[in-house]
């Protein structure tokens, strides 16, 4: 695997085009193996091409601060993301963090322990192709615009907050929200647990196409659909 330590201020920067490298590679940071990011410094990134952060296995970010500014997506693992702590401010061309296993019912996940996420999306904020589980931390999502932006265009991108293909887990966050489209969305199941959520969308406030367990906390939907 690949392990960067982070200490001091660190600045990357990359171009808007890549010229010798495998078609492959879109992230500024971009490893075919593990990648453990780690250490008390801060990362600044603006990925000019594609991605900021990029694990073709499995991604870990234990610790830092971070902030990415990307033309698509700013932290990106194909079989998992976890992320233990951190401070992330993120504007995103297109999702904040992601996974993209679509092969590997076991893979594809998204664990977030705690940390504090500020993250301007112009599609999804968070999205894991299986499950979701965030332990705690803070979370201010903006995505596609704002609860009130009008989509011109053909097709409907996903401009979630908060996105799973299976399962959403919850546990004690604060959680503010101003999404165009769902602010949570499961195609299973979702499940909160405690916690504060402020939620603007301009479709639904928390959908799940199964099942919807809310075991306390407080939820205020200033808007939806």
């Amino acid at each position: 695997g690949t392990y960067i330590d982070l200490v001091g201020k660190s600045i990357l920067t990359d171009g808007s085009s890549y010229s010798g490298l495998p078609s492959d590679v879109d992230g500024t940071i971009y490893s075919k193996d593990d990648l453990v990011l780690e250490g008390d410094g801060t990362l600044t990134i603006k990925a000019n091409n594609q991605d900021g952060i990029v694990g073709k296995d499995d991604l870990t970010i234990k610790s830092g601060t971070y902030n990415i500014t990307s033309s698509d997506d700013a932290i990106r693992g194909k079989d998992s993301v976890v992320i233990e702590n951190g401070t992330f401010t993120i504007k995103a061309g297109g999702d904040g963090i992601k996974t993209t296993n679509e092969t590997d019912a076991k893979k594809g996940y998204i664990l977030i322990e705690s940390g504090t996420y500020n993250i301007t999306s112009d599609t999804d904020g968070i999205q894991a192709i299986t499950n979701l589980e965030i332990d705690s931390g803070e979370f201010t999502i903006t995505a596609g615009g704002c609860a009130t932006t009008v989509s011109t265009k053909g097709t409907v991108t996903s401009a979630k907050g908060l996105k799973a293909g299976s399962s959403i887990l919850i546990n004690n966050i604060t959680y503010t929200a101003n999404t165009l489209d769902d602010a949570i969305h499961s195609n299973n199941s979702v499940e909160i647990k405690n916690g504060t959520l402020t939620i603007s969308t301009g479709d639904d406030g928390i959908h799940a196409d199964k099942s919807l367990i809310i075991d306390g906390g407080t939820i205020d939907i200033k808007k939806s659909y």
